[in-house]
């Protein structure tokens, strides 16, 4: 077991407050280690009687959630981490040096950050009901007409007005939002009623996973308002003409 020095451990807690975690939501508990090899466990317990290594570890428990990363080294000084959730590199960290350790853990802490702070944006999608309404009557090869662009185009506006007004975008954000619509108005020339529909919804989807829009459920519920009418209006046309 690794005994946390006191200068260890108040490194470790100026690192939480680095990274703009509050320190009193973390506790430390004594774990089982995941490092010791099954032969090591069996001939310790067969000669002391008592668990082997047991590792300090450093908890948080938020939301049902438990998240932990433990301090560890072995006796030649190699340090190691069970972390959870895991990093990238899996949910184990090993490093030859305390700094290395150290380091692994701000990994960990940026990944907590983000479980803690970040919307999750597939929750925030309305469920329950098309993004767009097309009658199951369209064949999947019908275009749209010169006067059904025009209304296309008209709506697609109006969204992106939306999107831009109530999310303030710059820069990267801003132009990605523009050549998205232009697009999704270049496709109405070329693209299948069917086949629009799904490039709306995931050019729609994209900007809200890439962060360009940040208020997804009231986009969506804008895009039902106005896209859902508006492929009923175009199956009348179709019948009317």
């Amino acid at each position: 077991m690794l005994n946390l020095t006191k200068q260890q451990k108040n490194e470790i807690f100026k690192t939480l407050e680095k990274k703009g975690l509050n320190p009193n939501h973390f506790a430390w508990e004594i774990h089982t280690s995941e490092f010791v090899s099954v032969y090591r466990r069996m001939a310790y317990e067969a000669a002391s009687g008592y668990e082997p290594d047991s590792a300090e570890a450093l908890v948080l428990r938020v939301g049902g959630k438990g998240f932990s990363f433990t301090f560890e080294r072995d006796d030649k000084g190699v340090y190691f981490s069970a972390v959870a959730p895991p990093l990238s590199v899996g949910p184990g960290v090993r490093s030859l040096n305390w700094d290395g350790l150290i380091g692994a853990f701000e990994d960990w802490l940026d990944v907590i950050k983000y479980e803690l702070e970040e919307p999750d944006l597939w929750a925030e999608m309305p469920r329950g009901q098309a993004l767009t309404a097309i009658p199951p009557d369209y064949s999947r090869d019908e275009k749209f007409s010169i006067e059904e662009r025009h209304l296309v185009a008209e709506r697609l506006s109006k969204i992106e007005k939306f999107i831009i007004e109530s999310n303030r975008p710059s820069g990267a954000s801003a132009i990605k939002i523009q050549q998205t619509f232009i697009y999704l108005q270049q496709r109405t020339e070329t693209a299948s009623k069917l086949d629009w529909k799904n490039i709306f919804a995931g050019a729609i989807v994209g900007l809200i996973l890439e962060k360009a829009v940040h208020n997804a459920p009231e986009v969506m519920n804008l895009c039902n308002e106005l896209l859902s009418p508006f492929f009923q209006k175009l199956f009348q046309l179709t019948n009317a003409s």
